[in-house]
């Protein structure tokens, strides 16, 4: 009886095993990955003008990486069916030269969830635009780059509210648009933007087109960037040229920007690019121009050091800078080295 007895309960545990193992089997496939990014630079800048004061200084940093931000993310994949998967992503930027956020938000460098299939790509919530996207195939990205100029932001930009489509790939063409909800108490559509980008990339060759509009608050006024590049790799360089024009009324600003650059992969973990940027303001003396010389040595696949050469000058009333509050005609001269762990 005994025999019996355990006989049966083992039967029962077997089929309860199996039962609960084949539902599990069933279940969707989830992945989640958290990752981050802990980026260091020691900085010395030239004129780094006070506007309180009246003065300019030379001053020394220990600053947020600028070859690419401190950050802690979140990111997972969750498998409906074979071709329908759920995404979802959340990153916050990290001040670790303070122990602090990078900003007010706490994943203000994107909170969104969206869908991929063979439709192609969906995501909702707030995410970088598509010119972020591309775009750092043709101009200099990092903390010393075209979107540092006032009127040039948009060449990469987080919006809120916004809901990003990515056609498939067809034999290297694809293409995207985005809208983001202004959602401002003034009007109908104040603070609404609009995006759209084509691309074509296969082998060597990359270029990209993209279109950007968006609202004043009021909903009166309508900003208007255009930004194209082309980049072909040749060996080890792949030289790059980005061009962007920008309709601004809401500064008011109409000017063009230009990057013209080279990477050069000098060894396997060694690669060094040099750039020239030039902004150009219509009808205006007031220019501003930029040199960069920038290195990245990769340790292993999760540290680097890097080192950053610059040199600013601006025309005529021209006030842009990368440290300080900006002065007419200032010019400034940038040397960093730094350091980046990517977990």
């Amino acid at each position: 009886m005994r025999i019996k007895t355990l006989a049966l309960a083992t039967t029962c545990a077997l089929a309860s095993g199996l039962t609960t193992f084949a539902a599990q089997a069933a279940l969707p496939q989830m992945d989640t990955t958290i990752y981050g990014v802990i980026s260091m630079d020691a900085i010395s800048a030239s004129d780094v003008y006070n506007a309180g004061t009246g003065k300019s200084y030379g001053k020394y940093y220990i600053d947020n990486g600028a070859q690419t931000s401190s950050r802690l993310g979140f990111k997972g994949s969750h498998t409906i069916k074979e071709d329908l998967k759920i995404n979802f992503g959340l990153e916050a930027g990290l001040a670790p030269d303070t122990g602090g956020t990078s900003a007010g938000q706490l994943f203000n460098r994107g909170s969104w969830v969206g869908f991929n299939g063979k439709f192609g790509d969906v995501k909702v919530g707030r995410q970088w635009n598509l010119n972020d996207d591309t775009m750092g195939n043709f101009f200099v990205f990092g903390g010393y780059a075209v979107f540092r100029f006032s009127d040039f932001g948009d060449v990469s930009n987080l919006f809120n509210n916004s809901i990003k489509y990515y056609t498939p790939n067809f034999g290297g063409f694809q293409a995207g648009v985005m809208f983001g909800a202004g959602e401002a108490a003034a009007s109908n559509d104040g603070g609404n933007v609009s995006e759209v980008v084509m691309s074509y990339g296969t082998g060597p060759f990359k270029t990209a087109l993209s279109y950007h509009a968006g609202k004043d608050a009021a909903g009166n006024r309508t900003d208007r960037l255009t930004t194209g590049g082309v980049s072909y790799a040749i060996g080890p360089i792949t030289p790059r040229i980005g061009v962007a024009v920008a309709h601004y009324p809401s500064m008011p600003s109409n000017a063009t920007v230009f990057d013209v650059g080279v990477d050069w992969k000098v060894t396997a973990p060694l690669v060094m690019s040099f750039d020239y940027v030039s902004r150009n303001k219509k009808k205006s003396p007031n220019d501003t121009k930029f040199y960069r010389i920038r290195g990245v040595y990769a340790i292993d696949d999760s540290v680097s050091v890097y080192a950053n050469v610059l040199y600013l000058k601006n025309d005529g009333a021209g006030t842009e800078h990368f440290y300080g509050d900006g002065r007419a005609g200032q010019n400034q001269r940038v040397f960093g080295v730094g350091f980046q762990y990517v977990f």
